[in-house]
Parts: C-alpha cells; structure tokens; sequence
C-alpha cells in the first residue's frame, strides 16, 4: 500500500463574514490545500501542529480514522504528534478538533477529506459544497459554539463563503459532495428547479441511486451526501436552499458557465459507485 504523509494545523485564522464587516477570528484545522485527497488503500501519517491555546484531539469522519482519543492522547497548546491511519474506504469524510472544544475562544472549522474510487468514477465536475454556521455579534466577531447567542445573526457559507456562485456547463455531471459542517445543527439541503438530484452515497458509503425527494439532503452535524445533477441547459441558475428547521434561506447558486455545452443530450442515469466491500445486508 502506498505511504503518505498529510501535515495538519490547528491556527488561528481570520474569515470574512460579509461585506463592510471585519474578519472575524476563527480556529481552523488546515492542511496545505483546502481539500485533502488520499487514493483508496493509502496508508497515511497525520502530523498535527497545535497552534491554538487549548489541547486538542483530532477525530475523523467516515473514510480515514485515526486512533480512537483513549488510545490518542491530547495535544498541548504548541505541541505536535504523529498519527498513524489508513484511507481503507472511499468516500467523503471530515477531518475536526471539536471533540474538545469546550473553552474554545472561537468557531473551529473542518477540514474536507476526499479518498478516491479505485475504479474511475463518470463525472466532469467534483465539488466538495462545505456548509458551516456562524453567529455573529454585533461587532462581527463570531460567537465559539456553546456560547450564549441571544440575539447573534446567523450565517451559513459554502466552502467558508457567502452565497458563493458555482458555475457548471450546460450538459455537465456534476458530483456534489454535501458536507454538514455546522457545529450543532441537522440542516437540510435542497437544490431548486431541477429534476433529478441522484443520491450516490451517504456518510462516505456507495448507496443504491435513487431520487432525492424533492430534491432535498438531510443532513445530521458531520453528515456527508454526494449527489450526483446533471447541469440542464434551459436554466441559467439553480438555487440551492438550506432548511434548519426555522427558515429556508439561499445559501449558493449553480450558474450556467459562459462555455459551450460538453454534450448534445443529458448522460443516462448513473451506475452505483464501486464497492467499498461491506456487506449488501447484514443478518440481524
């Protein structure tokens, strides 16, 4: 199996959280790109540098899992380990800090973590869609979660923007890799005016396709959904909608590019994704 080192840091950061606010300070896991991206059956060594004020523990999501915390000890404000893990699945997963976060002085933000198909996997575009909240003072500054909120604005970005545009082709398969990064809440995701949003695989595991209804995700805090939309050409912008139980608001939009369509006609629906080799059943 292919060895790989992955160097992540726990630092602070700052985000900028709207027009005409100052950057607000936030905690983030980060690596040397925005996404990492590991091929399945990888062996990997985790260093994390912990550059914040509280010990941290990292936990992992789905696809790459690291030693469980009672055998992963902490890390001290300014220290750093070596953890070895293993990408033995494909699928979407989340790398985080949050399992001590008590006492933090700011939001902590996920890291996205990809490992790929064996077997190649029929798209033309693979977008990881990060959804995080945030609640703001009235200075701008964003509350830690667990933090008194009263009357704090609530936000939500994509990929750690507001209401980002996404453009895709006319004709375009595109594989959205939804991802729940909010700190507490279950959301749901809906992709308006289109026909067809196919689920593929839930929590970093190959589903059966079938139709989301209404075209709508639900996804639980740490949840991840790929789907899989076909860009259609009648419509310039396709709205995507997050529902947290009290409101329905935009949070981004799927835009039709300015270039020429890939493909005369839509593809045919989807093959599953490949195996990951668990059980179709299990005997209960």
């Amino acid at each position: 199996a292919e060895r790989m080192s992955v160097a992540l840091d726990a630092r602070r950061e700052s985000l900028a959280l709207g027009a005409g606010r100052p950057p607000s300070p936030a905690w983030q896991l980060a690596a040397r790109t925005p996404v990492v991206r590991l091929p399945r059956g990888s062996l990997v060594d985790l260093a994390l540098a912990n550059g914040l004020g509280i010990p941290v523990a990292l936990s992992g999501r789905g696809v790459v899992a690291p030693a469980p915390l009672l055998v992963q000890a902490p890390v001290g404000p300014g220290g750093r380990t070596a953890i070895a893990a293993a990408a033995a699945r494909a699928g979407t997963g989340l790398l985080d800090l949050r399992l001590l976060a008590d006492g933090a002085a700011a939001p902590i933000r996920p890291l996205p973590l990809i490992v790929d198909e064996a077997a190649a996997v029929t798209t033309d575009r693979d977008e990881v869609f990060l959804v995080e909240d945030f609640r703001l003072k009235a200075d701008g500054t964003a509350l830690a979660p667990g933090t008194e909120a009263k009357d704090a604005e609530l936000l939500y970005t994509v990929n750690g923007q507001l209401q980002p545009d996404i453009p895709l082709r006319a004709q375009a398969r595109v594989r959205l890799r939804f991802i729940n990064g909010c700190q507490r809440a279950v959301i749901a995701i809906k992709i308006a005016d289109i026909d067809a949003v196919r689920v593929m695989a839930i929590d970093s595991q190959p589903a059966e396709p079938f139709l989301a209804r209404n075209g709508a995700v639900v996804l639980p805090p740490g949840g991840r959904t790929d789907v899989f939309i076909d860009m259609p050409a009648a419509r310039a912008t396709l709205p995507v909608l997050l529902h947290d139980g009290a409101a329905a608001r935009p949070i981004a939009r799927l835009t039709l590019s300015t270039e020429p369509p890939l493909r005369a006609a839509p593809l045919p629906p989807p093959d599953a994704l490949p195996s990951n080799g668990l059980p179709d059943k299990l005997d209960l």
